[in-house]
């Protein structure tokens, strides 16, 4: 006998009499947002007084307050039940946390697990992979389980009395079904999370699960055997990146009802919507917006493993975002249940945000401080980290600044000081790294028509011509090589014949940072490395200098500074 989700999910709170409100763990409940909330929500971030705070596991955190209070404070322990989770959902939570406990301590993910369970904003690094991973996915089970519930006990209730009083009181959904958005960057991790998923729900009794079109999930989403090759010269973390279903374009429906966990589900009626930004984009037919009234009342946003997103197409993640929460063009719900923060168009002061990455990054930081709006607030984790001890060469680190007084002038004014200042007294065999391709565009175009002597690589390149160029290169033949960054996180070639290096900018991945440079074979001196930086540059600076170093640097009135290791 296949089990039903009805024979574990946990039960909602029982109906409230008409015109009392329903009191459960989600972010609607006890909570009225006024118009002195909503002024207050509209403040940009760093005008709400953030504060610092210190926990026991993940460090100092930053907290930026909306309008209401979390009930138990930042870091303390607060148990599934007590968040509203049934006992069964809980007991399988919590043998899985104790599974991927390598230390019999839980206290990173506890202190993290009261954030989201208590519904505020994230974005931060993640102690553990599978602990965060695990911790979301049950959030947002619980979070669909009571949403599904409360609306079929409102039906219930409707049913059996249909006045004024009680339709008002029954007002428990938004204009579309979906609630949850879950955005990733590979196949395999969206069949992960569903894997943990259906664990946290059946638990024991998975075999026997009642799953809709689970083979055919598996068959397009789970392994596909691929991996690197062991003599390809990548460490380990980015074969076990790449290994398996690294397919980048998707999107699944899930929907939870009595009988079935039901994976394929039509989006109109799932309660999960699981994909990769570019899946999504696909939906959404790029800018136009089509069916983007599946993501208009959208309650739980998780962004996972944004270091991995960003070098795919940050566009993408920013594309969703754009039309998260707006009032849809169509409504395929009974107009009668839709709360009214969704007419009001306060859905986004109601939707909680999780943003994760391994590093931080301007571009994530972006997000967080422009597109989340939860009235429980944002926490921010970022502990200070540094490259420079990975780095195995003797090297002559040059710091040169650009002084930028506007973001839109930041482009012109660095490619100026590279064509004006460093170009002309580069040495053979210098390697100029570029995060951007569009940078690297227009440094390539610069080269052909100043007739330098250089080779290009780049990830829309053929291997055949990467070949070419790489040879070229370590022979002498010729002076420069321009790299792209993109290239390095998708091939991690090794590139011979470095002597010297320039970081046009400094990489989006700190980690890269200490990639190149270690490539480098300066014949027994010491190598000599340029980076050019502006004063935006602040995450990247400290991301791979330290956030020490960093301040130094940028306070420092030398335009041109240099540290030496041995």
């Amino acid at each position: 006998m296949k089990r039903r989700l009805s024979d574990i999910a946990p039960v909602s709170p029982s109906l409230e009499p008409p015109g009392k409100r329903v009191s459960n763990a989600t972010c609607f409940d006890n909570f009225f947002l006024g118009i002195p909330n909503v002024a207050k929500l509209s403040l940009p971030k760093r005008e709400r007084k953030p504060t610092k705070i210190g926990l026991k596991a993940l460090g100092e955190v930053t907290y930026y307050p909306g309008c209401s209070e979390f009930a138990h404070p930042l870091g303390s322990r607060v148990e599934p039940v007590e968040a509203g989770w049934g006992p069964t959902l809980a007991a399988n939570y919590k043998k899985l946390a104790n599974e991927g406990l390598e230390i019999d301590d839980d206290t990173p993910r506890s202190e993290l697990f009261s954030i989201v369970a208590q519904y505020g904003d994230f974005i931060g690094v993640p102690s553990d992979a599978w602990q965060h991973r695990l911790t979301y996915a049950g959030h947002v089970i619980n979070h669909v389980i009571q949403s599904r519930t409360r609306i079929l006990q409102n039906k219930k209730l409707l049913e059996e009395n249909e006045s004024e009083e009680t339709i008002n009181a029954c007002r428990d959904q938004g204009f579309a079904r979906p609630c949850s958005l879950i955005m990733v960057p590979f196949r395999k991790d969206a069949h992960e999370i569903v894997e943990l998923m259906t664990r946290i729900i059946f638990g024991d009794g998975i075999a026997k699960a009642n799953i809709g079109n689970k083979k055919r999930f598996d068959d397009e989403f789970g392994d596909t055997g691929y991996r690197v090759s062991g003599a390809r010269h990548a460490d380990e973390s980015f074969k076990e990146m790449m290994a398996g279903n690294v397919d980048d374009c998707f999107r699944v429906g899930i929907a939870f009802s009595k009988k079935e966990f039901k994976l394929y589900a039509n989006f109109a009626k799932s309660d999960i919507i699981l994909c990769s930004p570019l899946g999504l984009r696909m939906m959404l037919n790029g800018d136009a917006g089509e069916d983007s009234h599946y993501l208009s009342s959208i309650q739980i946003a998780v962004v996972d493993k944004c270091h991995i997103l960003y070098q795919q197409n940050w566009e993408h993640v920013l594309a969703a975002f754009n039309w998260l929460n707006k009032k849809p063009s169509k409504i395929e719900t009974d107009i009668r249940r839709v709360r009214p923060l969704y007419l009001e168009d306060h859905a986004k002061y109601y939707c909680q945000t999780l943003i994760f990455s391994e590093y931080q990054h301007e571009q994530f930081s972006s997000l967080a401080m422009r597109q989340t709006f939860c009235h429980r607030g944002l926490v921010w984790h970022f502990p200070d980290r540094q490259e420079l001890n990975k780095v195995n060469v003797p090297i002559c680190q040059e710091f040169h600044r650009v002084k930028v007084d506007k973001a839109d002038d930041a482009s012109e004014l660095r490619f100026n000081y590279f064509k004006d200042k460093v170009l002309g007294k580069l040495e053979q065999h210098t390697l100029v790294f570029v995060p951007s391709y569009f940078d690297f565009v227009r440094l390539r175009n610069y080269m052909n028509t100043s007739l330098e002597s250089f080779v290009q690589c780049h990830e829309y390149a053929p291997d055949n011509k990467l070949g070419r160029a790489r040879d070229m290169f370590f022979h002498g033949r010729k002076k420069l090589l321009l790299m792209t960054e993109r290239l390095h996180f998708y091939k991690r070639f090794h590139i011979r014949g470095v002597k010297n290096i320039v970081f046009y900018q400094l990489p989006s991945d700190p980690r890269f940072y200490s990639d190149i440079v270690n490539m480098a074979c300066p014949e027994g001196e010491r190598l000599k490395s340029i980076l050019i930086y502006t004063p935006l540059d602040r995450f990247r600076l400290s991301n791979v200098f330290g956030q020490e170093m960093t301040n130094s640097c940028l306070k420092s009135p030398q335009q041109i500074q240099a540290i030496v290791s041995e």
